[in-house]
Protein backbone atom coordinates (compact mmCIF):
# COMPACT_ATOMS: atom_id res chain seq x y z
CA UNK A 1 0.00 0.00 0.00
CA UNK A 2 1.47 3.52 -0.80
CA UNK A 3 0.00 5.86 1.43
CA UNK A 4 1.34 9.77 1.95
CA UNK A 5 1.96 10.64 5.23
CA UNK A 6 -0.12 13.66 6.27
CA UNK A 7 2.37 16.05 7.90
CA UNK A 8 4.08 19.34 7.67
CA UNK A 9 7.19 17.60 7.05
CA UNK A 10 6.12 15.55 3.83
CA UNK A 11 4.39 19.07 2.87
CA UNK A 12 7.35 21.38 3.20
CA UNK A 13 9.43 18.25 1.31
CA UNK A 14 6.62 18.74 -1.48
CA UNK A 15 6.95 22.28 -1.27
CA UNK A 16 10.74 22.29 -1.79
CA UNK A 17 9.97 19.67 -4.41
CA UNK A 18 8.24 21.09 -6.85
CA UNK A 19 9.67 25.01 -6.08
CA UNK A 20 13.12 23.00 -7.36
CA UNK A 21 11.47 22.14 -10.39
CA UNK A 22 9.45 24.80 -11.23
CA UNK A 23 12.76 26.92 -11.16
CA UNK A 24 14.40 25.03 -12.75
CA UNK A 25 14.46 26.60 -16.57
CA UNK A 26 12.97 30.07 -16.07
CA UNK A 27 15.59 31.65 -16.75
CA UNK A 28 16.32 29.72 -20.48
CA UNK A 29 12.83 29.67 -21.18
CA UNK A 30 11.70 32.77 -23.55
CA UNK A 31 9.09 34.90 -22.31
CA UNK A 32 5.85 34.38 -24.13
CA UNK A 33 1.87 35.22 -24.66
CA UNK A 34 1.36 37.93 -22.18
CA UNK A 35 4.17 37.45 -20.30
CA UNK A 36 6.36 40.20 -22.35
CA UNK A 37 3.54 42.51 -21.65
CA UNK A 38 3.60 42.21 -18.37
CA UNK A 39 7.80 42.32 -17.63
CA UNK A 40 7.96 45.57 -20.08
CA UNK A 41 5.67 47.85 -17.91
CA UNK A 42 8.03 46.76 -14.62
CA UNK A 43 10.75 47.86 -17.08
CA UNK A 44 10.05 50.83 -18.20
CA UNK A 45 9.11 51.70 -14.30
CA UNK A 46 12.43 50.95 -13.40
CA UNK A 47 13.89 53.26 -16.48
CA UNK A 48 11.63 56.03 -16.58
CA UNK A 49 11.80 56.00 -12.82
CA UNK A 50 7.75 56.83 -12.51
CA UNK A 51 6.29 53.46 -10.41
CA UNK A 52 2.35 54.67 -10.67
CA UNK A 53 1.73 54.65 -14.05
CA UNK A 54 2.11 51.31 -16.14
CA UNK A 55 3.01 51.58 -19.62
CA UNK A 56 4.33 49.59 -22.30
CA UNK A 57 6.57 51.35 -24.96
CA UNK A 58 6.02 54.36 -23.16
CA UNK A 59 2.56 54.18 -23.89
CA UNK A 60 0.32 54.30 -21.16
CA UNK A 61 -1.14 50.80 -20.14
CA UNK A 62 -4.92 50.64 -18.78
CA UNK A 63 -6.17 47.01 -18.81
CA UNK A 64 -4.39 46.11 -15.77
CA UNK A 65 -3.55 47.56 -11.91
CA UNK A 66 0.26 47.62 -11.37
CA UNK A 67 0.78 45.52 -8.14
CA UNK A 68 2.63 42.87 -10.21
CA UNK A 69 4.87 44.98 -11.85
CA UNK A 70 5.57 46.41 -8.58
CA UNK A 71 6.85 43.01 -6.61
CA UNK A 72 8.78 42.36 -10.45
CA UNK A 73 10.35 45.81 -10.19
CA UNK A 74 11.12 45.14 -6.46
CA UNK A 75 12.98 42.16 -7.63
CA UNK A 76 14.89 43.75 -10.26
CA UNK A 77 16.06 46.75 -8.23
CA UNK A 78 17.87 44.28 -6.26
CA UNK A 79 20.20 43.24 -9.23
CA UNK A 80 19.46 46.40 -11.43
CA UNK A 81 17.84 44.65 -14.34
CA UNK A 82 14.74 42.71 -14.51
CA UNK A 83 15.41 39.14 -15.50
CA UNK A 84 13.13 36.34 -16.72
CA UNK A 85 14.01 34.72 -13.03
CA UNK A 86 12.87 38.37 -11.45
CA UNK A 87 9.70 38.18 -13.06
CA UNK A 88 8.33 34.70 -12.70
CA UNK A 89 9.40 34.35 -9.77
CA UNK A 90 6.36 35.90 -7.89
CA UNK A 91 4.08 33.30 -8.86
CA UNK A 92 6.27 30.83 -7.79
CA UNK A 93 6.12 32.23 -4.34
CA UNK A 94 2.57 33.01 -4.75
CA UNK A 95 1.90 29.57 -5.54
CA UNK A 96 3.83 27.79 -2.72
CA UNK A 97 2.44 30.10 0.18
CA UNK A 98 -1.46 29.67 -1.00
CA UNK A 99 -0.23 25.49 -0.51
CA UNK A 100 1.12 26.59 2.91
CA UNK A 101 -1.29 28.44 4.42
CA UNK A 102 -4.35 26.36 3.18
CA UNK A 103 -2.42 24.13 5.56
CA UNK A 104 -2.47 26.19 8.12
CA UNK A 105 -6.17 27.22 8.00
CA UNK A 106 -7.69 23.81 9.36
CA UNK A 107 -7.23 22.45 13.25
CA UNK A 108 -7.24 19.19 11.64
CA UNK A 109 -3.74 19.22 9.86
CA UNK A 110 -4.32 15.70 8.02
CA UNK A 111 -7.38 17.96 6.34
CA UNK A 112 -5.25 20.34 5.73
CA UNK A 113 -2.64 18.70 3.53
CA UNK A 114 -5.17 17.27 1.58
CA UNK A 115 -6.51 20.55 0.72
CA UNK A 116 -2.87 22.37 0.69
CA UNK A 117 -1.97 19.08 -2.08
CA UNK A 118 -5.35 19.89 -3.81
CA UNK A 119 -4.65 22.94 -4.91
CA UNK A 120 -1.00 22.04 -5.29
CA UNK A 121 -1.31 19.57 -7.83
CA UNK A 122 -4.35 20.61 -10.04
CA UNK A 123 -3.90 21.64 -13.50
CA UNK A 124 -4.60 25.01 -13.74
CA UNK A 125 -2.55 26.53 -10.49
CA UNK A 126 0.56 24.14 -10.93
CA UNK A 127 1.37 23.27 -14.93
CA UNK A 128 -0.49 26.28 -16.36
CA UNK A 129 0.58 28.82 -14.74
CA UNK A 130 2.54 28.30 -11.17
CA UNK A 131 5.64 29.66 -12.89
CA UNK A 132 4.44 32.14 -15.69
CA UNK A 133 5.18 36.22 -15.47
CA UNK A 134 1.08 36.29 -15.44
CA UNK A 135 -1.06 38.30 -12.81
CA UNK A 136 -3.12 34.95 -11.86
CA UNK A 137 -1.40 33.08 -9.67
CA UNK A 138 -0.76 36.05 -7.34
CA UNK A 139 -4.35 37.39 -7.70
CA UNK A 140 -5.54 33.73 -6.35
CA UNK A 141 -2.78 33.96 -3.45
CA UNK A 142 -3.95 37.40 -2.05
CA UNK A 143 -7.60 36.86 -2.33
CA UNK A 144 -6.80 33.34 -0.56
CA UNK A 145 -4.98 35.45 2.03
CA UNK A 146 -7.92 37.84 2.33
CA UNK A 147 -10.36 34.81 2.96
CA UNK A 148 -7.29 33.11 5.50
CA UNK A 149 -7.63 36.18 8.09
CA UNK A 150 -10.77 36.51 7.55
CA UNK A 151 -11.38 33.15 9.61
CA UNK A 152 -8.74 34.06 11.59
CA UNK A 153 -10.48 37.22 12.73
CA UNK A 154 -10.61 36.90 16.18
CA UNK A 155 -8.70 40.51 16.46
CA UNK A 156 -8.66 43.64 14.78
CA UNK A 157 -5.09 42.38 13.22
CA UNK A 158 -6.79 39.57 11.52
CA UNK A 159 -9.17 41.32 10.34
CA UNK A 160 -7.21 44.38 8.87
CA UNK A 161 -4.79 42.19 7.34
CA UNK A 162 -7.89 40.48 5.54
CA UNK A 163 -8.91 44.26 3.99
CA UNK A 164 -4.75 45.12 3.07
CA UNK A 165 -5.01 41.95 1.57
CA UNK A 166 -8.19 41.83 -0.66
CA UNK A 167 -7.06 45.57 -1.50
CA UNK A 168 -3.82 44.16 -2.63
CA UNK A 169 -5.88 41.73 -4.89
CA UNK A 170 -7.47 44.25 -6.56
CA UNK A 171 -5.01 46.34 -7.29
CA UNK A 172 -3.14 42.98 -9.25
CA UNK A 173 -6.78 42.38 -11.05
CA UNK A 174 -9.09 44.49 -9.83
CA UNK A 175 -12.21 41.45 -10.12
CA UNK A 176 -10.71 40.21 -6.55
CA UNK A 177 -14.28 41.46 -4.60
CA UNK A 178 -16.16 38.59 -6.89
CA UNK A 179 -14.33 35.97 -5.71
CA UNK A 180 -15.06 36.75 -2.14
CA UNK A 181 -18.22 39.11 -1.03
CA UNK A 182 -20.92 37.36 -2.64
CA UNK A 183 -20.15 34.39 -1.08
CA UNK A 184 -19.96 35.57 2.47
CA UNK A 185 -22.60 37.53 2.03
CA UNK A 186 -25.07 34.60 0.65
CA UNK A 187 -23.59 32.97 4.00
CA UNK A 188 -25.03 35.18 6.14
CA UNK A 189 -27.89 36.13 4.48
CA UNK A 190 -28.48 32.11 5.22
CA UNK A 191 -27.22 31.67 8.35
CA UNK A 192 -29.35 34.97 10.03
CA UNK A 193 -27.39 34.81 13.56
CA UNK A 194 -25.95 38.17 14.03
CA UNK A 195 -26.59 38.76 10.11
CA UNK A 196 -26.31 42.47 9.96
CA UNK A 197 -23.48 42.55 12.25
CA UNK A 198 -21.07 40.21 9.72
CA UNK A 199 -22.48 42.30 6.69
CA UNK A 200 -21.42 45.81 8.33
CA UNK A 201 -18.00 43.82 8.92
CA UNK A 202 -18.06 42.90 5.13
CA UNK A 203 -19.23 46.63 4.33
CA UNK A 204 -16.41 48.06 6.52
CA UNK A 205 -13.85 45.07 5.21
CA UNK A 206 -14.73 46.45 1.14
CA UNK A 207 -13.97 50.06 2.62
CA UNK A 208 -10.64 49.46 4.51
CA UNK A 209 -10.13 47.69 0.88
CA UNK A 210 -10.29 50.10 -1.43
CA UNK A 211 -8.29 52.27 0.49
CA UNK A 212 -5.18 51.63 -1.52
CA UNK A 213 -6.70 51.21 -4.88
CA UNK A 214 -8.26 54.95 -4.05
CA UNK A 215 -4.75 55.90 -2.99
CA UNK A 216 -3.26 54.37 -6.84
CA UNK A 217 -5.51 56.41 -8.68
CA UNK A 218 -5.18 59.60 -6.65
CA UNK A 219 -1.60 59.48 -7.68
CA UNK A 220 -2.34 58.75 -10.96
CA UNK A 221 -4.57 61.54 -11.44
CA UNK A 222 -1.97 63.83 -10.91
CA UNK A 223 0.43 62.43 -13.82
CA UNK A 224 -2.22 61.19 -15.81
CA UNK A 225 -5.73 61.25 -17.55
CA UNK A 226 -7.90 59.07 -14.86
CA UNK A 227 -11.00 59.56 -17.60
CA UNK A 228 -8.90 57.31 -20.08
CA UNK A 229 -7.74 55.08 -17.31
CA UNK A 230 -11.48 54.05 -16.25
CA UNK A 231 -13.01 54.26 -19.15
CA UNK A 232 -10.69 51.20 -20.54
CA UNK A 233 -11.58 49.27 -17.28
CA UNK A 234 -14.90 49.83 -18.15
CA UNK A 235 -14.45 48.43 -21.39
CA UNK A 236 -12.83 45.93 -20.07
CA UNK A 237 -15.46 44.60 -17.90
CA UNK A 238 -18.49 45.19 -20.43
CA UNK A 239 -16.22 43.27 -23.13
CA UNK A 240 -16.17 40.31 -21.03
CA UNK A 241 -20.09 40.71 -20.37
CA UNK A 242 -21.36 40.90 -23.71
CA UNK A 243 -21.06 39.00 -26.96
CA UNK A 244 -23.39 37.24 -29.50
CA UNK A 245 -26.17 35.05 -28.77
CA UNK A 246 -24.61 32.08 -30.48
CA UNK A 247 -20.99 32.71 -28.66
CA UNK A 248 -23.19 33.19 -25.43
CA UNK A 249 -24.35 30.13 -25.72
CA UNK A 250 -20.91 28.40 -26.45
CA UNK A 251 -19.54 29.65 -23.59
CA UNK A 252 -22.22 28.28 -21.37
CA UNK A 253 -21.66 24.51 -23.01
CA UNK A 254 -18.05 24.83 -22.83
CA UNK A 255 -17.16 27.06 -19.77
CA UNK A 256 -18.11 23.63 -17.23
CA UNK A 257 -15.72 21.65 -19.50
CA UNK A 258 -13.12 24.55 -19.19
CA UNK A 259 -13.52 24.63 -14.91
CA UNK A 260 -13.31 20.85 -15.00
CA UNK A 261 -10.22 20.57 -16.89
CA UNK A 262 -8.87 23.44 -14.72
CA UNK A 263 -9.41 21.57 -11.92
CA UNK A 264 -8.29 18.24 -13.20
CA UNK A 265 -8.09 15.31 -11.62
CA UNK A 266 -9.50 16.47 -8.72
CA UNK A 267 -12.61 17.34 -10.48
CA UNK A 268 -13.34 13.43 -11.18
CA UNK A 269 -13.17 13.16 -7.72
CA UNK A 270 -15.82 15.74 -6.63
CA UNK A 271 -18.31 14.43 -9.61
CA UNK A 272 -18.35 11.22 -8.39
CA UNK A 273 -17.92 11.58 -4.99
CA UNK A 274 -20.33 14.03 -4.10
CA UNK A 275 -22.26 13.10 -0.75
CA UNK A 276 -25.42 15.08 -0.18
CA UNK A 277 -26.15 13.31 3.37
CA UNK A 278 -22.57 14.63 3.94
CA UNK A 279 -22.81 17.84 2.87
CA UNK A 280 -25.88 18.08 4.54
CA UNK A 281 -23.62 17.23 8.00
CA UNK A 282 -21.58 20.06 7.06
CA UNK A 283 -24.26 22.44 6.93
CA UNK A 284 -23.32 24.47 9.67
CA UNK A 285 -19.75 24.16 9.36
CA UNK A 286 -18.73 27.71 8.68
CA UNK A 287 -15.25 27.34 6.60
CA UNK A 288 -16.80 24.48 4.58
CA UNK A 289 -20.25 26.46 3.57
CA UNK A 290 -18.18 30.09 2.93
CA UNK A 291 -15.61 28.31 0.75
CA UNK A 292 -18.68 25.94 -1.11
CA UNK A 293 -20.64 29.35 -1.68
CA UNK A 294 -17.50 31.39 -3.14
CA UNK A 295 -16.73 28.56 -4.69
CA UNK A 296 -20.21 27.87 -6.57
CA UNK A 297 -20.89 31.72 -6.69
CA UNK A 298 -17.74 32.56 -8.82
CA UNK A 299 -18.32 29.03 -10.63
CA UNK A 300 -21.82 30.69 -11.99
CA UNK A 301 -20.41 34.60 -12.50
CA UNK A 302 -17.41 32.63 -14.49
CA UNK A 303 -20.34 30.80 -16.80
CA UNK A 304 -22.99 33.65 -17.37
CA UNK A 305 -20.50 36.05 -18.14
CA UNK A 306 -19.36 35.28 -22.48
CA UNK A 307 -15.63 36.53 -21.59
CA UNK A 308 -14.63 34.20 -18.33
CA UNK A 309 -11.94 32.20 -19.20
CA UNK A 310 -10.50 29.25 -17.67
CA UNK A 311 -7.31 30.96 -15.97
CA UNK A 312 -10.71 33.88 -14.86
CA UNK A 313 -11.79 30.55 -12.43
CA UNK A 314 -8.40 30.11 -10.50
CA UNK A 315 -9.15 32.18 -7.56
CA UNK A 316 -11.60 29.51 -6.95
CA UNK A 317 -9.52 26.92 -6.26
CA UNK A 318 -8.03 27.32 -3.07
CA UNK A 319 -11.99 27.30 -2.02
CA UNK A 320 -12.49 23.74 -4.22
CA UNK A 321 -9.64 22.55 -2.45
CA UNK A 322 -11.16 23.20 1.02
CA UNK A 323 -14.18 21.92 0.04
CA UNK A 324 -12.83 19.00 -1.48
CA UNK A 325 -10.87 18.14 1.54
CA UNK A 326 -14.28 17.65 3.53
CA UNK A 327 -15.46 15.13 0.63
CA UNK A 328 -12.64 13.64 -0.60
CA UNK A 329 -12.79 9.78 0.63
CA UNK A 330 -10.03 9.35 2.62
CA UNK A 331 -10.64 5.08 2.31
CA UNK A 332 -11.63 4.69 -0.57
CA UNK A 333 -9.12 2.35 -2.33
CA UNK A 334 -8.48 2.65 -6.57
CA UNK A 335 -9.51 -0.46 -8.59
CA UNK A 336 -6.41 -1.89 -9.67
CA UNK A 337 -7.60 -1.47 -13.92
CA UNK A 338 -8.07 2.73 -13.02
CA UNK A 339 -4.71 2.59 -11.34
CA UNK A 340 -2.74 0.41 -14.20
CA UNK A 341 -4.69 2.04 -17.37
CA UNK A 342 -3.75 5.55 -15.87
CA UNK A 343 -0.12 5.12 -15.30
CA UNK A 344 1.11 3.05 -18.10
CA UNK A 345 -0.96 5.69 -20.07
CA UNK A 346 1.33 8.60 -18.68
CA UNK A 347 4.15 5.88 -19.00
CA UNK A 348 3.07 5.86 -22.87
CA UNK A 349 3.18 10.30 -23.29
CA UNK A 350 6.91 10.06 -21.79
CA UNK A 351 8.26 7.51 -24.22
CA UNK A 352 6.75 9.09 -27.18
CA UNK A 353 7.53 12.71 -26.52
CA UNK A 354 11.45 11.10 -25.77
CA UNK A 355 11.20 9.45 -29.28
CA UNK A 356 10.27 13.15 -30.22
CA UNK A 357 12.69 14.83 -28.68
CA UNK A 358 15.03 12.32 -29.73
CA UNK A 359 14.60 12.50 -33.36
CA UNK A 360 14.88 16.41 -32.83
CA UNK A 361 18.68 15.90 -31.66
CA UNK A 362 18.11 16.57 -28.07
CA UNK A 363 19.92 13.07 -26.17
CA UNK A 364 19.90 14.35 -23.05
CA UNK A 365 16.27 15.42 -22.63
CA UNK A 366 15.10 12.25 -24.46
CA UNK A 367 16.83 9.64 -22.47
CA UNK A 368 16.05 11.47 -18.99
CA UNK A 369 12.02 11.41 -20.18
CA UNK A 370 12.35 7.35 -20.88
CA UNK A 371 14.20 6.94 -17.37
CA UNK A 372 11.25 8.51 -15.87
CA UNK A 373 8.83 6.54 -17.91
CA UNK A 374 10.08 3.54 -17.06
CA UNK A 375 10.61 4.92 -13.28
CA UNK A 376 6.19 5.26 -13.67
CA UNK A 377 5.55 1.55 -14.31
CA UNK A 378 7.45 1.03 -11.06
CA UNK A 379 4.81 2.57 -9.10
CA UNK A 380 2.22 0.21 -10.65
CA UNK A 381 3.06 -2.63 -7.80
CA UNK A 382 1.23 -0.56 -5.05
CA UNK A 383 -1.88 -0.27 -3.91
CA UNK A 384 -3.68 3.17 -3.50
CA UNK A 385 -6.10 5.34 -1.72
CA UNK A 386 -7.95 7.76 -4.54
CA UNK A 387 -6.10 10.60 -2.88
CA UNK A 388 -2.92 9.54 -2.75
CA UNK A 389 -2.95 8.14 -6.29
CA UNK A 390 -4.17 11.16 -7.53
CA UNK A 391 -1.34 13.04 -5.98
CA UNK A 392 1.17 10.77 -7.37
CA UNK A 393 -0.49 11.30 -10.51
CA UNK A 394 -0.50 14.86 -10.88
CA UNK A 395 3.24 14.68 -10.11
CA UNK A 396 4.29 12.83 -13.10
CA UNK A 397 2.39 14.32 -15.01
CA UNK A 398 4.24 17.82 -13.92
CA UNK A 399 6.96 16.32 -14.15
CA UNK A 400 6.39 15.58 -17.58
CA UNK A 401 5.56 18.87 -18.41
CA UNK A 402 8.15 20.85 -16.93
CA UNK A 403 11.23 18.33 -17.95
CA UNK A 404 9.58 17.09 -21.66
CA UNK A 405 7.03 20.07 -23.03
CA UNK A 406 8.99 23.12 -20.81
CA UNK A 407 12.02 22.29 -21.26
CA UNK A 408 11.86 21.31 -24.94
CA UNK A 409 10.10 24.82 -25.38
CA UNK A 410 13.21 26.49 -23.96
CA UNK A 411 14.94 25.12 -26.31
CA UNK A 412 13.01 25.67 -29.28
CA UNK A 413 11.10 29.00 -28.98
CA UNK A 414 12.41 32.26 -30.75
CA UNK A 415 14.95 33.88 -28.50
CA UNK A 416 14.42 37.41 -28.51
CA UNK A 417 17.35 38.16 -26.76
CA UNK A 418 19.52 37.50 -29.14
CA UNK A 419 17.20 38.53 -31.71
CA UNK A 420 17.37 42.00 -30.38
CA UNK A 421 20.63 41.82 -30.16
CA UNK A 422 20.67 41.24 -34.06
CA UNK A 423 18.18 43.90 -34.40
CA UNK A 424 20.29 46.65 -32.43
CA UNK A 425 23.57 45.89 -34.13
CA UNK A 426 22.07 46.71 -37.32
CA UNK A 427 21.05 50.33 -36.46
CA UNK A 428 23.90 52.39 -38.05
CA UNK A 429 23.07 55.15 -35.70
CA UNK A 430 22.24 54.00 -31.52
CA UNK A 431 21.34 57.44 -30.69
CA UNK A 432 18.15 57.54 -32.45
CA UNK A 433 14.85 56.43 -30.81
CA UNK A 434 13.44 53.28 -31.76
CA UNK A 435 9.26 52.87 -32.54
CA UNK A 436 7.55 49.92 -32.14
CA UNK A 437 4.17 49.37 -34.12
CA UNK A 438 2.25 49.46 -31.44
CA UNK A 439 -0.18 47.08 -33.13
CA UNK A 440 2.13 44.27 -32.72
CA UNK A 441 1.74 40.99 -30.76
CA UNK A 442 2.98 39.87 -27.50
CA UNK A 443 6.03 38.03 -29.30
CA UNK A 444 7.17 41.32 -30.98
CA UNK A 445 6.67 43.42 -27.08
CA UNK A 446 9.37 40.79 -25.82
CA UNK A 447 11.79 41.74 -28.67
CA UNK A 448 10.96 45.60 -27.84
CA UNK A 449 11.47 44.75 -23.89
CA UNK A 450 15.08 42.80 -25.09
CA UNK A 451 15.88 45.76 -26.65
CA UNK A 452 15.55 48.19 -23.82
CA UNK A 453 17.34 45.25 -21.75
CA UNK A 454 20.04 45.58 -23.79
CA UNK A 455 20.36 49.33 -24.61
CA UNK A 456 18.92 50.66 -21.06
CA UNK A 457 16.64 52.84 -22.93
CA UNK A 458 12.66 52.70 -23.63
CA UNK A 459 11.21 51.56 -26.87
CA UNK A 460 8.62 53.82 -27.81
CA UNK A 461 4.97 53.49 -29.67
CA UNK A 462 3.94 55.78 -32.23
CA UNK A 463 1.26 57.23 -30.54
CA UNK A 464 3.63 58.75 -27.90
CA UNK A 465 6.82 59.87 -30.05
CA UNK A 466 7.25 61.10 -33.54
CA UNK A 467 10.48 62.25 -34.10
CA UNK A 468 11.92 63.54 -37.02
CA UNK A 469 14.22 60.46 -37.40
CA UNK A 470 13.35 57.33 -35.74
CA UNK A 471 14.17 53.19 -36.33
CA UNK A 472 10.51 51.36 -36.82
CA UNK A 473 9.95 47.87 -35.96
CA UNK A 474 6.95 46.63 -37.49
CA UNK A 475 4.97 43.81 -39.03
CA UNK A 476 4.29 45.49 -41.94
CA UNK A 477 5.57 46.62 -44.75
CA UNK A 478 6.37 50.04 -45.43
CA UNK A 479 6.83 51.33 -49.27
CA UNK A 480 6.94 55.20 -48.85
CA UNK A 481 9.13 56.44 -49.84
CA UNK A 482 10.23 57.71 -46.25
CA UNK A 483 11.23 54.49 -44.37
CA UNK A 484 14.46 52.17 -45.80
CA UNK A 485 14.27 48.73 -45.00
CA UNK A 486 17.15 48.07 -42.67
CA UNK A 487 16.78 44.16 -41.72
CA UNK A 488 14.08 41.64 -42.01
CA UNK A 489 13.40 39.05 -39.14
CA UNK A 490 11.22 35.91 -39.36
CA UNK A 491 11.07 36.06 -35.87
CA UNK A 492 7.59 33.13 -35.93
CA UNK A 493 5.91 30.73 -37.74
CA UNK A 494 2.60 32.46 -36.34
CA UNK A 495 3.09 35.71 -37.00
CA UNK A 496 4.01 38.11 -39.92
CA UNK A 497 7.53 38.76 -40.14
CA UNK A 498 9.47 41.56 -38.52
CA UNK A 499 11.06 44.74 -40.24
CA UNK A 500 12.89 47.45 -38.87
CA UNK A 501 13.04 50.54 -41.07
CA UNK A 502 15.06 53.76 -40.65
CA UNK A 503 12.58 56.36 -41.26
CA UNK A 504 12.25 60.13 -41.24
CA UNK A 505 9.14 62.48 -41.34
CA UNK A 506 7.73 63.37 -44.33
CA UNK A 507 7.99 67.14 -43.71
CA UNK A 508 11.47 67.13 -43.04
CA UNK A 509 12.04 65.60 -46.42
CA UNK A 510 10.32 68.00 -48.39
CA UNK A 511 12.20 71.04 -46.53
CA UNK A 512 15.44 69.69 -47.82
Amino acid sequence: MFIIKRNFKTLLFVIFFLASNLLLYVEKMPLYHEEPRRVIIANEMLLRGDYVIPTVCNENYFKKPPFQNWVILLLGKLSGRITNFDARLPSVISFLITGLFLFFLFEDKKQGFMASLIFLTSYVTLISYSNKAEPDIMFTSLTFLSYYFWQKRKHFLGFFSSSLFMGLAIMTKGIAPLFFYPGLFVYYLIKKKNCLENLLRLSVHLFLSLILPLLWLVFYAYDANLNSLLSVFSNELSSRMTASFSYVLFHLLTFPLRAFLALFPWSIVFIFIFDKKLFKRLKENELFVTSFLIFVTSFLVMTVFPGGKGRYFMPAVPFFSIVLSYLCPKAYLLTDRIKTISLVFLSMLYFAFAIFVLKQGFLVQGLFLSGIGLFVLFFIKFRYYVFDFLVVFSIFLFLFYIHGLYLYRAKVKKQYKEIAKTVYESLPDKSIPVIVDNTLKPEFVSMALNLERITGKLVYSEKVLKPSDYYLITSKVRSCQCCKLLYKCPCSKRVPALYIYRCKRVDKLKTK
